[in-house]
C-alpha cells in the first residue's frame, strides 16, 4: 500500500525507510530536508488545495525528487501543527502531525487534508499553493484561482443537496404531528459517519438525548445506504445517517394539547442535546466543514410557557434554515452547533432559546378553532381544513 493512503497513524519506520530510492508520487507527497516552518506551511498549503497527501521532513532527495537518504530534523509535533495555523483558521483543521524515529534519526509526519473550502492561502505570504505533476506548483493565474472557487462551489452545492434530500425525508406530513429535528451534511461526499456509526452504536445510544427518547440498540436498523435509530411508531426520538455523509437527529411527536408546547429553557436543553447527539458522530471523522440545518414541522400556533402567560404563537408551519458551518472535530465548534439551532429556533417561538428565556405575549391568545366556526360544517370538514391552514394551503 502507497504511504500516503495509510493513516498516519499506522506508518512505520520501516514504510519510511521504503521511501529511499523511490521516487514519491509529487501529487500526494512533499519532501522537505530540514524543519523550516515557512516551506513546511508552503507544502501543506499545496496539499490542501489539490488531493490531500503527506509532508515528510528530515528525508534528502536529488534533481529528480527521488529520495536518497534519511537525513533526519530538528522537528516536534507541535511545530508542525503551528505551521498548519499559518494556514488561517481552517489550517488546525486540516493537519495531523507525528514524529517517527528511522534508525535514531527523528522524521516528521504532516497528513494534510484535501480542503473541502478552497483556497487555501499560506497568509503570511498571502499565495496559493497547489500540487501538479511536476511536485509545487504556484496559482498565479485567474484560471487557477477560478478552478478552486468553483471546486468550493461545487461542493457546498452537494452539502446543501443532501441536506435538502435528508429534510425531505424527514418530512411527515400529517396536521396532527410535529416534527423538530437539526441535520448536517460535510462537503465531502464520505460514508465516514456511517462506519463511525456501525462502530460506535453503544456510544451514541449513551448519550443523553437518545437515552431519553427511550432508544436501544433493539432499535437500530443498518441498511446498506442509511442506518435508522427510531421506535416503530409515530411519536418516536430518530437518528439517521446516511452513506452520503449526512445526519440527521430529532423527534416526532403529536402536537400539545392546547398548543403549548416546552417551556424555553426545556428546549433549548432540547435542541442542544439533539445537536450533541447529531455533532457526536462528526467528532473523529475529520470532514471539514459541516454545514448544518434546523428542521421544524407542523409547529404553527405552538406557544411556550412562560412565567405570567405564554409566548406569542408561531407563524410558521414549516421551517427550514441552514446554519453556519463549522468543523466538527473540534469540541468547542461541536458545542456551537447547539447555540446555533437554538439561535435559529428562537425567534420561530418569539424567545430566546440561547439563554433559554422568553417574555409573555401581550396578545390575549386565540384559540381554535372559535365556537362558530362548528356553524354549518361537519367535524369531518373542520379536521380537513385545519390540516391544510398548517400547512399554508388555505385560510
Amino acid at each position: 500500500m502507497s504511504i500516503t493512503k495509510k493513516a498516519i497513524e499506522e506508518i512505520t519506520a520501516a514504510d519510511l525507510a521504503a521511501l529511499v530510492g523511490t521516487a514519491p508520487d509529487p501529487g500526494r507527497l512533499a519532501v522537505l530536508t530540514a524543519w523550516s516552518r515557512d516551506e513546511a506551511a508552503v507544502a501543506a498549503c499545496s496539499l490542501a488545495n489539490t488531493d490531500g497527501g503527506l509532508v515528510v521532513i528530515g528525508m534528502a532527495t536529488d534533481g529528480s525528487g527521488r529520495a536518497t537518504a534519511i537525513t533526519g530534523a530538528a522537528v516536534s509535533e507541535s511545530g508542525m501543527l503551528g505551521a498548519a495555523d499559518d494556514l488561517g483558521p481552517v489550517g488546525r483543521h486540516l493537519a495531523r502531525a507525528r514524529v517517527v524515529q528511522v534508525d535514531g534519526k527523528a522524521v516528521g509526519l504532516m497528513a494534510v487534508e484535501a480542503s473541502a473550502a478552497p483556497p487555501v492561502l499560506v497568509e503570511s505570504r498571502g499565495t496559493i499553493y497547489r500540487r501538479a505533476a511536476g511536485g509545487l506548483s504556484h496559482g498565479r493565474t485567474r484560471a487557477d484561482l477560478n478552478s478552486l472557487l468553483g471546486k468550493e462551489r461545487g461542493l457546498r452545492q452537494q452539502a446543501e443537496h443532501n441536506v435538502e434530500g435528508m429534510l425531505d425525508r424527514l418530512a411527515f406530513g400529517h396536521f396532527n404531528y410535529m416534527t423538530v429535528a437539526v441535520v448536517l451534511a460535510s462537503r465531502v461526499t464520505t460514508d465516514a459517519p456511517y462506519r463511525w456509526t456501525v462502530d460506535n452504536q453503544s456510544s451514541l445510544l449513551n448519550l443523553s438525548f437518545l437515552k431519553d427518547r427511550g432508544l436501544s440498540a433493539a432499535n437500530v436498523g443498518v441498511r446498506p445506504g442509511e442506518i435508522e435509530v427510531a421506535l416503530d411508531s409515530d411519536v418516536t426520538g430518530f437518528v439517521r445517517v446516511s452513506r452520503n455523509g449526512t445526519v440527521a437527529v430529532g423527534e416526532r411527536g403529536k402536537r400539545p394539547a392546547q398548543d403549548l408546547y416546552l417551556s424555553p429553557a426545556d428546549l433549548s436543553r432540547r435542541l442542544s442535546a439533539m445537536a450533541e447527539a447529531a455533532t457526536a458522530v462528526f467528532a473523529t471523522t475529520n470532514q471539514g466543514p459541516i454545514l448544518g440545518a434546523l428542521f421544524l414541522e407542523g409547529v404553527r400556533d405552538l406557544r411556550l410557557p412562560v412565567a405570567g402567560g405564554t409566548t406569542a404563537p408561531a407563524k410558521k408551519d414549516l421551517v427550514r434554515e441552514f446554519l453556519a458551518e463549522r468543523h466538527l472535530n473540534d469540541a468547542a465548534e461541536r458545542l456551537a452547533v447547539g447555540v446555533d439551532l437554538c439561535g435559529a429556533a428562537g425567534p420561530i417561538f418569539d424567545a430566546d432559546l440561547v439563554a433559554g428565556t422568553a417574555r409573555p405575549s401581550a396578545a390575549a391568545a386565540v384559540t381554535s378553532p372559535q365556537p362558530q366556526t362548528w356553524h354549518g360544517q361537519t367535524k369531518r370538514t373542520e379536521r380537513r381544513l385545519a390540516g391544510l391552514r398548517g400547512h399554508g394551503s388555505a385560510r
